[in-house]
């Protein structure tokens, strides 16, 4: 369903039957359910209305300064730290806690911190109410976390560094195991869960781990991470290329690209839970090994990626999809359609920007004729 503001359009005081009952310079685009309309009401979307108003003009600048740093990037520039924001990198940091007494707030993961600041003064209730979690996922926002937190430490609550077989359940649990204790150890003093069977888990290894103690801010860790250069950042890690990492990115972008397609966006696979951001590594890693023809190793040395190869691994991995899923969910699930998406984009010439901006075409209703124009 689609939501325009037009701000050159009238709209009459009274709701039509069966309309939904909008604000002023708004337009629905979609077909009325009256379900819809319990979400929609008035005041919810004159809310997205105002933010959008405000923000958008930052919104389309910051698009075009993406625009321009990626441009930089394919011409074989590199991200670095910023010289303008080396004062907040040296400086102690304090963000406000998330038991300070509020009581009430959001908790979401979308940093925006202009967005949480209107939110909360549209809403009536106090600054520092909304909290955030920030998922470190690209190589420039690894080398802007100081000023990521910086500009969010009102709202920010971190930076975010199996059921029905037992076997399976517990290796999943003793990996999660492993990477708190990782993180406990490097001085954080707190972690996320990717869903709430996780947290004994996640709660074990810190108590244990951190005892009475508050938090670890004077960790000899933390000291240690202050030493971190930019070039330590940029060192590329090394990896193997192996068939079954080709067919297991295909496997699992088509399987959550399908799920996405059917409106689920986190989706337990091969016991782990994943959501768009393991499918779009999926879908670049395959983009990148065939478009530079890279040569297998291990058992498969000297096999190179391409179309022909890539085109009979799909082939393969559906038919496993179609196996592991069963023939009547696969028949009424996405997987074909998630299957073209993704290969299409996987063996596209330029590398789209992003997996699921091509799938929003399957997904956004827009029927400008039916619309509810209110």
């Amino acid at each position: 369903m689609g939501l325009a503001t037009c701000e050159n359009y009238y709209a009459p005081p009274h709701v039509k039957k069966f309309g939904y009952d909008a604000p002023g310079g708004v337009e629905i685009r979609g077909r009325y359910d009256g379900e819809f309309a319990k979400i929609l009401t008035k005041d919810a979307l004159q809310f997205v209305v105002d933010l959008q108003r405000e923000f958008r003009n930052r919104i389309k600048y910051a698009m075009e300064c993406r625009k321009e740093a990626k441009r930089r990037y394919n011409e074989g520039a590199l991200p670095g730290f910023d010289p303008a924001t080396r004062y907040i990198r040296e400086a102690q940091l304090c963000c406000i806690p998330s038991d300070s007494g509020c009581r009430i707030g959001a908790f979401l993961l979308s940093p925006k911190d202009g967005a949480f600041k209107k939110a909360e003064k549209m809403a009536g209730i106090e600054r520092g109410s909304i909290k955030a979690t920030v998922l470190i996922e690209t190589l420039p926002a690894l080398l802007q976390m100081n000023e990521i937190l910086y500009d969010l430490r009102d709202h920010s609550a971190a930076q975010i560094p199996i059921r029905y077989h037992t076997g399976a359940n517990n290796v999943a649990l003793e990996l999660v195991r492993k990477d708190k204790l990782r993180e406990v150890r490097a001085g954080h003093d707190g972690t996320w869960a990717a869903q709430p069977g996780l947290i004994p888990v996640c709660m074990e290894v810190f108590s244990k781990n951190m005892g009475n103690t508050t938090n670890q801010i004077h960790s000899m860790k933390r000291e240690d991470a202050s030493t971190v250069t930019e070039e330590d950042l940029l060192h590329r890690p090394r990896g193997s290329r192996s068939l079954e990492g080709l067919r297991l990115n295909t496997r699992v972008g088509i399987q959550h690209l399908a799920a996405w397609l059917s409106g689920t966006g986190s989706v337990p696979l091969y016991n782990l839970m994943e959501d768009a951001a393991t499918a779009e590594i999926s879908r670049v890693q395959n983009w990148q090994w065939l478009k530079f023809r890279v040569e297998l190793d291990g058992d498969d040395l000297g096999v190179k990626v391409n179309n022909d190869l890539f085109g009979k691994v799909v082939e393969e991995e559906m038919a496993r999809i179609d196996r592991e899923v069963g023939k009547e969910k696969f028949k009424k699930g996405m997987y074909r359609e998630a299957c073209r998406i993704f290969t299409g984009q996987c063996t596209a010439p330029t590398l789209d920007h992003f997996l699921t901006l091509n799938a929003y075409n399957n997904t956004v209703i827009h029927h400008p004729m039916g619309s509810s124009s209110l």
